[in-house]
């Protein structure tokens, strides 16, 4: 269970035993932080965005990113790739850092 902004999410995870640690780790991260970046979240979590701030906003905004949208992170390297609304996005850890996510529904 998280608690993020007053609103309580319960996690439920399906994974073999290698992932499991993983998986736990990040929901740790989730609940012990009000305010997660994408940059932070750990590969295939499925996350809603909470906020968008700093200078990129209307950028991010331009790229289909918003609000109460959900996303998965699928890349980590240099630029960070996931997906959202169906569709492969790519975008730099520099706007990343600018993306605030909660635990998905």
């Amino acid at each position: 269970m998280a608690q993020c902004g007053g609103l309580t999410f319960y996690v439920f995870a399906i994974a073999n035993h290698s992932q499991l640690g993983e998986i736990l780790g990040m929901s740790a991260v989730l609940e012990s932080k009000s305010k997660v970046s994408l940059n932070e979240v750990a590969l295939n979590c499925e996350v809603r965005i909470t906020a968008l701030l700093g200078p990129a906003c209307e950028r991010l905004r331009e790229l289909g990113f918003c609000e109460q949208m959900q996303l998965r992170k699928l890349s980590n390297g240099r630029n960070l790739i996931c997906t959202l609304c169906g569709s492969k996005m790519a975008i730099s850890r520099e706007l990343a850092s600018h993306v605030f996510v909660a635990p998905a529904h």
